[in-house]
């Protein structure tokens, strides 16, 4: 599932998300697709909001753990598979990733962990 970008309005990121979603499933209709992503973009706002008063440099390892678990999660719609808090650090993270180890780069932007493309 996408997740908005950076500076990324609405409408731009509902437009976006609704190839991605149509090409993951393509027995949705557009109205379908249009739905899940308009609750994307609202699941992301929620998330960005709460955590905007987070001071993530202040955050310990197991709270830094459970967040970017979570933004994995929403990012990927799957758990990030074999993440430790040893394998955390502050721009990326490594993790397995079908049978091999997997240098994944993040940022945080308002509070939530957005990483780059996971490439298979």
């Amino acid at each position: 599932m996408p997740t908005p970008r950076k500076g990324e309005s609405k409408s731009k990121f509902v437009s976006r998300c609704i190839g991605v979603v149509k090409g993951e499933n393509s027995k949705l209709t557009d109205k379908q697709a249009s739905g899940r992503c308009y609750g994307i973009w609202d699941e992301h706002q929620k998330r960005k909001s709460l955590r905007a008063s987070l001071d993530i440099k202040a955050l310990s390892l197991q709270q830094m753990l459970s967040l970017v678990r979570a933004d994995w999660e929403m990012a990927y719609g799957m758990s990030p598979p074999y993440l430790y808090p040893s394998f955390i650090y502050e721009d990326y993270i490594i993790l397995e990733y079908g049978g091999r180890y997997v240098r994944v780069e993040y940022e945080i932007q308002d509070g939530v962990a957005v990483f780059a493309d996971l490439e298979d």
